[in-house]
């Protein structure tokens, strides 16, 4: 609608500016004046509301593209009055239209930004997947997205790899906190998966069938800490059985064995 009136009055002030029509310089100034009034008490009743919500924010562009409007429009209905140029109301309206223009572009903008899920204006994307790997114990961030809800309401979502051994929680919190204090983002979803790459690797050597069973044995009841250790063994022996014309056997692949055969009489279970 500021749009369209923008469009109207620019219109009509080309119009009078090819078709000069007589203004009343002094009674405009007076109307003026009412209007600059009535205005003034609009702006600062908005003032004290919350300028993030957009219905607000139109409102207070309304009423503050008006307030400037009824000054030029008093200062136009001096001039003319001293003057007698009525030409000086239509460069008055140009000025009127571009402001209201200008006004109502920006709120455009904001509403599109929403609409279309954009982050916030001056809140980069890279600038806080930075801060939070200043977290200690972040490793990686990935697939971080910023958008807004609402004008003021920040939402955000990404992957998060912790180096292994620290506690995700405890991280989880720390990396919470930091988008609230520093960026006011106050609805975050993290996920967060553990840095496989940053725990050691052991190698296991190869070993005779009963090391290799006594071995597999101590690995599975880690693993299945609800079995007997003489079902584990017994699993592991059956296991060794395939290797049986083997001097050397890997505890590894004998362990694998062993554990088909207990996920398979688990399931029968």
């Amino acid at each position: 609608l500021l749009v369209l009136l923008s469009a109207g009055l620019a219109i009509e002030a080309t119009r009078r500016l090819t078709n000069p029509e007589p203004v009343q310089g002094g009674g405009m100034a007076l109307v003026a004046l009412l209007g600059l009034a009535a205005n003034i008490a609009v702006v600062a009743v908005l003032l004290r509301a919350d300028r993030t919500n957009l219905n607000i924010r139109g409102a207070l562009l309304h009423g503050v593209t008006d307030a400037l409007s009824s000054m030029y429009v008093v200062a136009a209905g001096a001039l003319v009055a001293i003057t007698g140029i009525n030409r000086i109301d239509s460069a008055a309206t140009y000025l009127i239209a571009a402001l209201t223009l200008w006004g109502a572009w920006r709120l455009i903008r904001d509403s599109v930004d929403v609409l279309l899920d954009a982050a916030p204006r001056g809140l980069s994307a890279e600038d806080v997947a930075t801060a939070m790997l200043s977290i200690e114990g972040a490793s990686h961030v990935h697939d971080l997205h910023v958008w807004q809800i609402t004008p003021g309401n920040t939402a955000l979502s990404a992957h998060v790899r912790v180096v292994a051994g620290f506690d995700r929680d405890a991280v989880l919190e720390q990396l919470e906190r930091l988008l609230r204090e520093a960026f006011g983002i106050t609805h975050s979803t993290l996920q967060i998966t553990e840095e496989r790459a940053s725990s050691e690797l052991t190698t296991v050597d190869m070993m005779d069938p009963a090391d290799a069973i006594a071995w597999a044995t101590d690995h599975l009841a880690k693993t299945y800490p609800g079995l007997s250790r003489s079902v584990i063994s017994a699993a592991a022996g059956a296991a060794a059985l395939h290797f049986a014309s083997d001097e050397r056997v890997s505890p590894v692949a004998l362990s694998m064995r062993a554990r088909k055969q207990l996920g398979s009489s688990s399931d029968q279970e």
